[in-house]
C-alpha cells in the first residue's frame, strides 16, 4: 500500500507518546490535509505478518511530524478502529480518510519506564541502532602466512 507524498501540505504534530515498561513505544499521530499521507505498508495477516510502514517518504506529510513516523513501524489504530491485522482492513481505513488520519503506532527498542511523555522527546527519538562496527582486520602474521601459503610456485 503505497501512501507516498507530493503535496507538501501542513501536517500536525503527534499527539502524544507513551513509553511502554516492556521497550516499545506507542505514537498517536494526527496527519491533515488529505492523501498521499507520504508512507508504505506492507505486511499484514493474509502474510503471516504484522502491518508494518516500510517507508517514509521524505519530506511527506508522515515525515514532517513533530514525531515522524518511521520504517519498521507496526501500525495499530487508525482513526480509533483497532486493527485486526489485515492489510485489506487497513487499505480501506486509510481510503476513507478525506482530510485527516489518525494513527497509533507501536515502536520497538526504546528503552525506558515513563507512561506519558508530550513532547518532550527529540523528533529521532527511538531511531533505529546504527549498524555495528565492522570486524577487527587480520592479525598481520595471519594475513601475511595466508598470502605465503596462496603463493606456491613449481620450480
Amino acid at each position: 500500500m503505497d501512501l507516498d507524498d507530493d503535496d507538501p501540505g501542513p501536517a500536525t504534530a503527534s499527539s502524544a507518546v507513551v513509553l511502554r515498561t516492556d521497550g516499545s513505544v506507542l505514537v498517536e499521530a494526527r496527519l491533515q490535509g488529505g492523501a498521499p499521507w507520504g508512507f508504505t505498508l506492507k505486511g499484514g495477516l493474509e502474510h503471516r505478518e504484522p502491518l508494518i510502514i516500510s517507508k517514509v517518504e521524505e519530506g511527506g506529510k508522515a515525515d514532517r511530524l513533530e514525531h515522524p513516523l518511521q520504517a519498521g513501524d507496526e501500525m495499530i489504530i487508525i482513526n480509533e478502529v483497532q486493527l485486526s491485522g489485515f492489510r485489506q482492513e487497513a487499505i480501506s481505513l486509510v481510503k476513507g480518510s478525506y482530510k485527516t488520519l489518525q494513527l497509533t503506532i507501536r515502536r520497538e527498542g526504546c528503552a525506558g519506564s515513563y507512561f506519558e511523555v508530550s513532547g518532550d522527546l527529540p523528533p529521532s527519538f527511538c531511531a533505529p541502532p546504527p549498524p555495528p562496527p565492522p570486524p577487527p582486520p587480520p592479525h598481520p602474521t595471519q594475513s601475511r602466512r595466508d598470502t605465503t601459503d596462496s603463493h606456491l610456485s613449481s620450480d
